[in-house]
């Protein structure tokens, strides 16, 4: 979804092609919407499990080491591509795109928030018994802040969908066990179709216009793939590539789509770098951090161990 989002946006004749126009563009490059809500609602609900299930200190060392490494991979990667179609890259650019957490001439925010996510969620759980409540909170003035500091609205407008992740993790009995289970279901395609249309309708909304359809679109999206999932290990165990398939295309949608080949051309070309790459960066990323990941325990479990 994210993906065809960015085609619509990076492809000028795209409106012109497709059957409705400029309308039906409107609504694919909104699919970027749903993928984005659902990414981070689905990544709140794995990390709450994973963090109840091993050493708050290892958690947020663990995950934002696995960010860091597929990241790193991708970046590699990536500098390839655009050194090939000719990209302006420099050692200097290079650098500090790295050291900015940024694919080179790319802002990537999603690792950003991701990491940010991650920081809520080990404060939260430091002698706290509500911990998905300080994870909303904490979201809520991340928000309120970037907001009233005139920050565009991609950095902060998806920031309640991680911690409606973490809550939905921590009442999953209960929905597991509700009784009117199709009630439920109506209400959240209904929150699902909403929020998406609110978006259509209303893409530069103000701050609550931001906000709370994004929340619609991902707990409504939540509650529909795991009906029609029937379990929740299919949420915790789905999209185990996706950070790599997030960073190879939009690492190289702007520079694809800009060339003056055909649109068919451009598609092929997209798509099958994107697989290529999304495999390759996700079995050469989970390599390197199962070993980086063993020496980093051993280090954890001495130093824990000495301050015990």
């Amino acid at each position: 979804m994210i993906v065809y989002s960015h085609i619509c946006q990076f492809e000028k004749t795209f409106a012109e092609i497709v059957i409705g126009g400029h309308f039906v563009k409107s609504v694919i490059y909104c699919w970027g919407a749903i993928g984005v809500s659902l990414f981070f609602i689905l990544s709140g609900f794995g990390c709450f499990h994973s963090i109840m299930n091993q050493p708050k200190g290892m958690f947020i060392i663990k995950h934002g080491l696995k960010i860091l490494v597929h990241f790193s991979v991708a970046f590699v990667f990536i500098c390839g591509i655009r050194e090939y179609y000719n990209s302006s890259l420099n050692l200097g650019i290079i650098v500090k795109s790295y050291l900015e957490l940024e694919l080179p001439e790319v802002t990537t925010w999603y690792i950003k928030i991701q990491l940010l996510m991650y920081i809520f969620l080990f404060v939260a759980f430091v002698n706290n018994r509500i911990p998905a409540l300080t994870v909303s909170l904490l979201s809520l003035l991340y928000s309120l802040l970037a907001w009233s500091r005139g920050v565009p609205a991609f950095w902060w407008k998806t920031s309640l969908c991680f911690s409606a992740g973490c809550g939905l993790a921590m009442g999953h009995a209960f929905f597991d066990n509700i009784k009117w289970k199709n009630g439920l279901l109506m209400t959240a395609i209904c929150m699902f179709l909403g929020g998406y249309c609110w978006i259509i309708k209303y893409p530069n909304a103000g701050y609550l216009g931001q906000i709370f359809p994004f929340l619609c679109l991902s707990i409504g999206g939540f509650i529909i793939w795991d009906y029609i999932g029937g379990s929740n290990t299919l949420l915790e165990t789905v999209g185990k590539a996706s950070i790599d398939c997030y960073l190879i295309h939009i690492g190289i949608v702007d520079i694809v789509f800009e060339t003056n080949k055909s649109i068919s051309n451009k598609m092929v070309i997209f798509i099958s770098a994107v697989l290529v790459g999304t495999t390759i960066t996700y079995y050469i990323s989970n390599q390197v951090y199962k070993q980086v990941l063993i020496y980093v325990e051993k280090g954890y479990n001495r130093i824990y161990g000495c301050i015990k």
